[in-house]
Parts: structure tokens; C-alpha cells; sequence
């Protein structure tokens, strides 16, 4: 995992470099605690896009096995499923009823 929670500084500034449609606190990094970590395949390569998606079958393969109680509260969604902007290293908690 190299990210969870950042910082109104942290980012503003993955936003200016492109890393991040989101200013500042708008992104599901900004909460505390975080509802969303970046995570890479080590060693890391984030131009090695088919193990960001080996990485990703095995995150997704681990969240079927999780509790049905679990997933009717919220679910998992990674940035690499996204149509408009793939962040591939993304994965964020989205609560089916909009609250925590």
C-alpha cells in the first residue's frame, strides 16, 4: 500500500500532477479514517498494467468470499473498473446508502 489518507497538502498536490480528479476534500482519501488506499504489485511498475489487473483479481476474488452482511452495507470499488479515468493502484469503499 503506498497510499490512504491524505492531507488537504497531499492532495492538492495529486491533483495538480494528474494523479487525482478530485481537489481537496472531495476524495474518498480525505476522510479519517480513509475509505479509499492505493496499492501496487511490488516491485513497482505502474506501466506493468497486466499486474495491477493479476493484483486485482485477487482483491476481488477475496472480497466475494467476505460476508453477505457485509457487502449489503457497502462495496468495493477499484479505479481500474472506471470508464472516464483508470487509477489503476485505487481502491475505495462505497456505502450502498450514501452515509458511514
Amino acid at each position: 500500500m503506498i497510499c490512504g489518507f491524505r492531507g488537504q497538502k497531499e492532495q492538492d498536490k495529486a491533483h495538480a500532477d494528474g494523479r487525482s480528479k478530485l481537489k481537496f476534500p472531495h476524495s474518498k482519501h480525505n476522510t479519517s479514517p480513509s475509505l479509499a488506499v492505493d496499492i501496487v504489485p511490488f516491485p513497482v511498475d505502474f506501466q506493468d498494467i497486466e499486474r495491477f489487473k493479476e493484483l486485482a483479481a485477487i482483491v476481488k476474488e477475496e472480497w466475494a468470499a467476505m460476508p453477505d452482511e457485509q457487502k449489503l452495507r457497502y462495496r468495493l470499488e477499484h479505479g481500474g473498473d472506471w470508464k472516464a479515468f483508470s487509477d489503476w493502484p485505487h481502491w475505495q469503499i462505497v456505502f450502498n446508502d450514501g452515509g458511514k
